[in-house]
Formats: C-alpha cells, structure tokens, sequence
C-alpha cells in the first residue's frame, strides 16, 4: 500500500454520520459550558490603548476594531444563540459557520487582553473544522426534519471520518509542543531536578493559591513530585500516538484530561479550553450502537412477559 493510498484510508475511510453527530452534541455544549455565562461584553470597557492590550495576528494583520460594549453584546448574544442552535442541530450549516465567525473574534479578543491565557485560541480552529464539516447529517434535528420529509439518512462517508482525525492532530500538536519545549529547554531534567515542586510552592504562596494543599504536599515529598512531572512529560511526548493506535486513544486521552485536572487542583491553572476537544476521543458511534442493541434486546423479552401475563389471565 503507497503513501496516497494510506493518507486517503487515514483520513477519508467510509464512517457513519452518527459519530460525528454525538461530537457536535458534546462539543457545543462543552463550549456554551464555559462561555454561556460569560458577560462577553464587558470587554468593550475596555481601551486598546491600555498596557493590557497586546494585540494577536488577527487584529494585526486585519486591521480588526474593538467593537463598544453594546455592539460586543449583541453580537455575543447571537454567538450563543449559535451554539445552542449548532448543538441541538437546528440549521446546523448556518450556525456553526456564525459559531465559528463571531467565536473567532471573542477568543482572539480575549486572548489579546489576556495574553497569558492564549489557551482559548485553540478553538478557533476547531470551531473551523465544524463549520466545515457535514455535522448535522445525524444526530440532529435537521436530520429529523429529513426524516419526516421522507428522505433517506445519509450514507456512510469519509466527510464524517476527516473532521474527528483533524480534532486528534490539533490535540496532539499541541501536546506535544509542550513536551518537546520542556525538554528543549530543560532535558530530563525537567522530571528529575525539583522545578516541579518549586512551581507548586509558588503557586501556593501566590495571592490566589489553589483551593486545596495537596500541591504543598506533592512539593514536600521529592519522589512523588517527580514521579508526577516525569508522567506529564510522558503524557505530554507520547500523546501523538493516538493518531496510530487504538489503544494508544484509550490510554492518552484520559491521562492528558487527568494531568491537567490534576494541574488545575494542584497550582490552580485549568486548562478547561482543551475540554471540548477531548470530546471527540470519545467513540460515541459505538457507545450509539451499544445503546440499540441493549434496547433492541430488551423488547423481545417485554413482548414474551406480556404475552405470558395475558395468556395466564382468567376468561
């Protein structure tokens, strides 16, 4: 099998549409999860002109004004109608192309007053991959409103396999870039020396330290402290080979959402920007169709006790 070959079967292998459906559910509502009660517009409060203002590539290059704060409302107010819409599957065409839009200037927005949180930029290109993608094929109530207009469901696809890969390659990069600058910068001795546990003391006598003092206590114990440093830069390095191994997706995926939850209780630094994309490491088609063969079995024998219950009544 030739290269071509091989990147067309990795990317383009006939899938059905309900997996994909099962990500746009779980993926939109991930994101209305962390911004639907998000006053977005408080940011037109704010001046460009101030120190905080650090302006990404999109503002730069395009020129992009920073809308007033009624402006920045409203169009807030329609971004979320957009989520919700492209999460139930209502014009789903339309709303994850306003969702994509409209979630592309907030989170450069954001990230541009708060340059140290340049974590929310990774959903822009997520937010790209939905919009162009047949996501509400399944799952949805566009597919619905096919359905009743007599329409056949759609037939199993490569355009349903691609969007899920590109989910995997975004997370994977991104890990991995992690990992390599850690041992660019410091080798293994990022694992093995103590700047680990010097970074959760820090974060412990900062002004806002963690709810909890389990970090002091990783801190205070040398091989616990490495131990764990050492698992997130397996994690981080080895996280790639979830595009290549099944069972590669069932070890990484939960390892990575652990260490950063872990990361969060420790230091007080959530990485919940990277929750959505976890989504898609989720066989939801197989979860699907688990779900109708429970059920399918269950109906026969509802039927045979009916039957039972109706024969043994007295005439």
């Amino acid at each position: 099998m030739n290269l071509e070959t091989r990147w067309k079967r990795y990317w383009f292998t006939p899938e059905a549409p309900q997996n994909l459906g099962a990500c746009r559910i779980a993926f939109y509502a991930m994101m209305l999860w962390l911004y639907g009660a998000v006053p977005l517009g408080d940011w037109g409060d704010l001046s460009p002109a101030s120190s905080f203002w650090k302006p990404l590539w999109p503002f730069q290059v395009l020129h992009l004004p920073v809308a007033h704060a009624g402006l920045l409302t409203c169009m807030s107010a329609i971004w979320k109608i957009s989520l919700i819409t492209a999460c139930i599957g209502l014009f789903t065409r339309a709303s994850t192309i306003v969702a994509f839009g409209l979630g592309a200037y907030f989170l450069a927005l954001q990230s541009s007053y708060l340059r140290a949180e340049s974590a929310p930029m990774m959903l822009t290109p997520a937010l790209a991959v939905m919009a162009f993608s047949y996501c509400g094929d399944a799952c949805s109530l566009d597919a619905l409103f096919r359905a009743r207009r007599g329409k056949a469901p759609a037939p199993a696809s490569g355009e349903y396999r691609w969007p899920v890969r590109a989910m995997w390659v975004m997370l994977s990069i991104v890990f991995f870039a992690a990992g390599f600058a850690k041992l660019h910068h410091s080798g293994v001795r990022w694992a093995t020396g103590n700047g680990f546990a010097i970074l959760l003391m820090q974060r412990f006598y900062d002004p806002h330290p963690p709810l909890v003092n389990w970090g002091l206590f990783v801190a205070t114990h040398p091989i616990l402290a490495k131990l764990s440093a050492a698992g997130a830069l397996f994690t981080e390095t080895c996280f790639p080979l979830v595009l290549f191994s099944r069972r590669a997706r069932q070890i990484f995926p939960p390892m990575g959402f652990g260490m950063q939850c872990g990361i969060g209780l420790l230091m007080s630094v959530w990485f919940v920007h990277f929750f959505p994309i976890y989504v898609f490491f989720i066989p939801w088609g197989d979860v699907l169709a688990h779900f109708r063969r429970a059920r399918a079995a269950s109906i026969p024998a509802f039927t045979f006790s009916s039957r039972l219950d109706v024969s043994a009544a007295p005439l």
